[in-house]
């Protein structure tokens, strides 16, 4: 009987060293990532990713090209909504350790080829990092610890509006770390929550009738040889939430006379200044393609001049029959 025992002991011996565990992997999260507006949001360390290596005397384990990766989990909702993964993105922060490997190099985000560029998220496997050669492998050492934390970042737009609610969408990732073969060493799952608070719209653009009509006259030769000016006090004001562009084109690229005569709409030059700062805003010269003579972050009231003028000098006007030429511009404001 007792040699059946001691026939026993050394058997359950041997299973527990044939398994040996190089690599231990934990991972959790850092609290919620809240957006308040169409401006998106950032939050600073959501996610931390810890690797422990121990030295097991697996002298047959190759760890010399790992790699790290990362995939949603079902789906990022909030039980009514479903929102798009690859409109949150994670960022590398920062990397802490506790030891270096056998060759006593560094651990750092370029030393273990980390991936510290905006990493989508995505339902298929996502590297943090590929084929790493800093080798992980300890055979005269006996322990290293690695903890990476990321920060999530979502992306700005009016899109946002459709998916806020009161209710915190669930984020949870799957996090495995693999050998150069492919052979899974170690798997977490991490979850954080993302609350989009409701967003609501408020933005518009009004211009002063008084800017609506614009009248540039050759009406001397002094007009011709130094070109002509018209400027609009307050123009227009804008009011906006979120961050916003003004764009603006004509309909067609000529200005047409009275007896079918026309002139290039881009000979006349707009340029838009903040009314209270003189800030330049933007300068264009007119054409049927939309320009952009704006883009603002979120305001209260603003108020803008215009300016429309001729390049001193311009062929263009020379010897053109007298009369009025017109044509129509549209102003067109957009949040971003």
């Amino acid at each position: 009987m007792s040699k059946f025992l001691l026939a026993l002991f050394f058997l359950m011996c041997s299973f527990a060293v044939a398994q040996p565990q190089q690599i231990g992997l934990n991972a959790w999260g850092g609290g919620e990532v809240v957006v308040n507006g169409y401006e998106g949001a950032t939050s600073s360390k959501i996610m931390y990713v810890q690797m422990h290596i121990r030295d097991t005397n697996a002298k047959n384990t190759s760890m010399d090209r790992w790699s790290l990766t990362y995939r949603v989990n079902g789906t990022i909702t909030n039980g009514s909504k479903t929102f798009p993964p690859d409109r949150l993105k994670l960022r590398f922060n920062d990397l802490t350790h506790n030891g270096t490997n056998d060759a006593n190099v560094t651990p750092t985000a370029s030393s273990l080829m980390l991936n510290t560029g905006l990493l989508p998220l995505a339902y298929s496997n996502s590297f943090f990092v590929q084929n790493s050669t800093y080798n992980l492998n300890l055979l005269t050492k006996y322990y290293m610890q690695l903890t990476l934390s990321y920060d999530a970042l979502v992306d700005s737009g009016v899109y946002l509006a459709q998916y806020s609610s009161g209710n915190a969408y669930n984020v949870s990732l799957t996090i495995e770390v693999r050998d150069k073969n492919g052979v899974l060493k170690g798997s977490e799952v991490v979850t954080f929550a993302m609350r989009i608070v409701p967003i609501y719209s408020n933005y518009g653009m009004i211009f002063d009738p008084a800017a609506q009509n614009i009248s540039l006259e050759f009406n001397s030769a002094n007009a011709y040889v130094n070109g002509v000016s018209k400027t609009f006090t307050q123009a227009f004001s804008t009011v906006s939430s979120t961050g916003y562009t003004v764009k603006v084109s004509a309909l067609s690229n000529n200005l047409t006379g009275s007896s079918n005569t026309v002139l290039p709409v881009n000979a006349i030059k707009l340029t838009v200044r903040d009314n209270a700062t003189q800030a330049l805003k933007g300068a264009v010269n007119l054409s049927s393609t939309k320009q952009t003579v704006i883009s603002n972050a979120a305001h209260t009231t603003r108020f803008f001049d215009t300016t429309y003028s001729t390049q001193p000098g311009d062929v263009r006007f020379y010897n053109k029959p007298f009369g009025q030429y017109s044509g129509t511009l549209v102003f067109e404001m957009a949040p971003l």
